[in-house]
């Protein structure tokens, strides 16, 4: 199940637009390995207050064991690969993560 704050009173259409171009593909984060493409899944996503950068973990070749990203949506450059992670969270406010590890 992924999770992602999208604005209230967003079309159902809208939400699925907003969580597709968080990570629009996987190539594009930078970090899986070509041939595990086929096997990551994308675990959870979280959007900080002002929805500017995104925190994502995957599941790299289906091995339960996550990896972290940050995504910033003005750019679309993904960046801090954070590995054996379970849990990623913005603080309110929006920029400092609190990063649980496995």
């Amino acid at each position: 199940m992924n999770y992602c704050r999208i604005p209230a009173g967003s079309t159902d259409e809208e939400k699925l637009e907003t969580v597709l171009d968080i990570v629009d593909d996987l190539v594009s984060i930078g970090f899986v390995p070509h041939h595990l493409l086929k096997t990551t899944v994308v675990d959870k996503i979280k959007m900080n207050d002002d929805h500017s950068k995104i925190a994502f973990t995957v599941d790299i070749g289906n091995t339960e064991r996550c990896t972290g990203g940050i995504k910033d949506m003005k750019t679309g450059k993904v960046s801090h690969k954070i590995e054996n992670i379970s849990q990623m969270e913005f603080v309110k406010g929006g920029d400092l993560l609190v990063v649980e590890m496995d």
